[in-house]
């Protein structure tokens, strides 16, 4: 069954793909974002139209969804470039929106649709995440997409093949991890998926790593119990901590080397905290995964990591803090 609405996909993976594309622009990892762009939900700022009254909604709460009157079409919003092109603005979830929204609208489209209207709109493209990972697609490749929706095939890059080593596969399956889903599954099972990594240990936790290998023919996971190390500890009455140390093996610079996790019993609060692998000559550094809404995270990169043996009392620290600040 198709999804509704984009609570109901999970954009994480794209996101990791969009982040990295970001920052090395490189083909292979264009050929991997543009068939999950193909397959999911995307969010679009937009406007009243002209003649609206606008008293229709005035029982509307804001982040409400709403159903608009009959005949009622919200007119999307527009980006120019520098250059002076007109592009339209899509995003993986509501916190790439931009954060001072002028639009009433926020439309819940599939990206199919959206090129579709970008095409009748005769734009010059689509931007996504404009205002993180600024990803564009042009006319040519917003063509070229609507012309295989219209014969129910999933898009590839115009004149490029998709294809995955093994190798992309464990960088990308890694990140999408490490970055999103372990997190998220601890935001949705707080105490339940906290307890299950303490009773678990590195069985539990080399089960998920294992598991998206599990839908791909002819390739093994990579990993055993033996490649991960998980230590619990209670730090406070009210604080417990789980420490994990991740495989050395496949692990590349932006990789997590190993992950903090503290629940508060009290709040039924998670937080959870990465340490990654720096690129040669660099530091290495230290980042959170929040929730910024239900079934939505974001990473973001907190500051140098300190040393090994400081790193525990570093996340007791930040969690401590965070706990004192909701009660």
């Amino acid at each position: 069954m198709e999804a509704k609405t984009i609570k109901d996909v999970d954009n994480g993976k794209l996101e990791t793909l969009l982040e990295e594309f970001s920052k090395n622009q490189k083909k292979e990892v264009m050929n991997q974002i543009v068939p999950l762009l193909g397959t999911t939900r995307v969010l679009m700022q937009a406007n009243f139209p002209p003649e609206f009254d606008r008293n229709q909604l005035k029982d509307a709460k804001q982040g409400q969804a709403i159903k608009l009157p009959k005949g009622v079409k919200p007119v999307p919003a527009i980006l120019k470039s520098n250059e002076g092109g007109h592009f339209f603005g899509v995003y993986t979830g509501h916190g790439e929106l931009p954060k001072e929204n002028k639009f009433p609208f926020v439309l819940d489209m599939k990206f199919s649709d959206c090129c579709k209207l970008a095409q009748n709109a005769k734009l010059e493209g689509i931007v996504v995440n404009a205002f993180s990972h600024n990803v564009t697609f042009k006319k040519p490749a917003i063509d070229a997409f609507v012309k295989e929706f219209a014969q129910g095939k999933v898009p590839v890059v115009p004149g490029k093949e998709v294809k995955m080593t093994p190798e992309q596969f464990h960088d990308i399956t890694r990140r999408s991890i490490e970055l999103h889903l372990l997190p998220k599954i601890l935001f949705e099972q707080k105490e339940k998926g906290f307890d299950s990594i303490c009773e678990g240990g590195e069985g539990a936790i080399c089960e998920i790593f294992s598991d998206p290998y599990k839908k791909v023919k002819g390739l093994e996971s990579p990993y055993k119990s033996s490649d991960f190390s998980v230590m619990d500890l209670n730090i406070t009455q009210d604080l417990g901590l789980i420490r994990i140390d991740l495989p050395q093996k496949n692990a590349r610079p932006g990789h997590c080397k190993r992950v903090y996790i503290t629940y508060s019993f009290s709040l039924d609060l998670i937080q959870y905290y990465t340490i990654h692998v720096p690129k040669p000559n660099e530091e290495s550094m230290l980042g959170c995964v929040i929730e910024i809404e239900e079934g939505k995270t974001k990473h973001e990169i907190l500051e140098p990591a300190p040393n090994e043996s400081a790193e525990m009392q570093k996340v007791m620290e930040l969690s401590e803090q965070i706990v004192k600040n909701r009660i």
